[in-house]
């Protein structure tokens, strides 16, 4: 199957490529530019294609002469709450850019999209300055 996993470079977005590839499945990739790539091993993958793009830019997803015959959508880009975050980049990172997402997806024929979040299964800290990342402890009750 062909596969679009947004947020390739997250922490969950990085593992279901990974586990998409080990299973034989064709992935493109699409990460923000200002986050680190994906790691080699991933990249030098013949099934695997990174894609830099702002879904949060409208138009983005189609200036990028992304294929539109994917199977599968599998939505895991967004920004975590943390301090110093200001609303609008929090807003245009999620709300925005799942809007994107779905408008892109309108015409293509599939049914279904996976939206994933680390915020979904990440426990939050009670110290309201404390950050998350890909290092905190994760608790999905």
């Amino acid at each position: 199957m062909k596969i679009l996993v947004t947020g390739a470079t997250g922490l969950i977005g990085s593992r279901i490529v990974r586990c998409l590839l080990e299973q034989g499945h064709s992935v493109t990739g699409l990460s923000r530019a200002s986050r680190p790539g994906p790691p080699a091993d991933v990249v030098k993958h013949p099934s695997f294609r990174a894609i830099s793009c702002d879904l949060a830019r409208k138009g983005e997803l189609a200036s990028n002469g992304i294929e539109r015959d994917f199977h599968a959508v599998i939505h895991c880009a967004s920004q975590q709450p943390r301090p110093g975050l200001a609303y609008r980049e929090y807003h245009d990172s999620n709300v925005l850019a799942l809007d994107h997402v779905l408008d892109w997806m309108r015409d293509l024929p599939l049914t279904n999209i996976v939206m994933l979040s680390t915020a979904v299964f990440q426990a939050f800290p009670s110290d309201a300055k404390a950050v998350l990342t890909e290092r905190s402890g994760v608790d999905p009750r």
